[in-house]
């Protein structure tokens, strides 16, 4: 077995662990909505530390100034994506989108794209971090399964709470937040056997492609409700210089 499975193999269980720990909260207690938001927040800095602090200068150091190109094209496409499945993770906590009674299937369907999203991000990490690229990069996996952990929990605490506030059977709820555990390991792994096959300039696309994909969740869903209230806008702030704090010294470490 190669060491970019075995690293993949790795993040994707504890990943999956993080989804279901996540999934499994609102099912023994409610959070409230200031403690959400300080999750939110954190998750918000450490995916914009990862985009902008890592991801971007290695998919440029691949495929030079086209990397642009293709971080708006991530962007766009899955902005796209959220208009026609209209589901953020904030819905669970009171948005006026929480009127129709099917969100939690759109919550399922929308997240779920989310989570093949970020495994085409840790896929790629993957195969650059264990040197099967032309360029090794040791740490980069890393970061990027901490980038995709850090948000993985949250989501899955705002799916189980949309589906719990529709009444779903407890077993329905954990059925589905079992099938978007899953989500991320499936991109992962297709991305790994795909772009294997292929150059380093497939593996920087993806790359840009991911970058995209992180700044509209943490700008789009993420941000907005963090600073959708105005109390506890200190302790807000700071869980975000936070999570952007702990990319930068991750960036110093290298």
């Amino acid at each position: 077995m190669s060491s970019a499975a075995i690293d993949l193999g790795i993040y994707s269980l504890l990943i999956v662990a993080a989804t279901l720990v996540g999934s499994a909260i609102p099912l023994l207690r409610n959070w409230t909505d200031a403690q959400f938001r300080l999750l939110l927040g954190f998750a918000a800095g450490v995916l914009l530390g990862a985009a902008f602090l890592h991801m971007a200068p290695q998919a440029f150091n691949l495929i030079g100034e086209s990397t642009g190109i293709f971080i708006l094209a991530g962007f766009v496409g899955l902005y796209i994506v959220e208009k026609y499945i209209a589901v953020h993770i904030c819905e669970a906590r009171g948005c006026d989108v929480h009127e129709f009674g099917a969100l939690g299937w759109a919550a399922f369907v929308g997240l779920s794209v989310h989570a093949l999203m970020d495994g085409v991000a840790l896929g790629s990490a993957v195969l650059l971090s264990t040197g099967e690229a032309a360029t090794p990069h040791r740490a980069f996996g890393t970061i990027v399964f901490f980038a995709i952990f850090a948000h993985k929990g949250p989501s899955a605490l705002a799916l189980a709470s949309i589906l719990k506030e529709e009444k779903r059977e407890p077993r329905r709820i954990v059925l589905l937040n079992v099938i978007f555990a899953l989500m991320t390991p499936l991109g992962a792994a297709i991305t790994l056997s795909s772009l294997r096959l292929l150059n380093t300039t497939a593996i920087g696309i993806a790359t840009a492609i991911s970058v995209g994909t992180f700044l509209h969740i943490a700008l789009s869903d993420l941000l907005p409700e963090v600073h959708k209230h105005l109390g506890n806008r200190n302790r807000n702030l700071a869980a975000f210089l936070g999570g952007l704090g702990m990319m930068a010294l991750v960036l110093l470490a290298e």
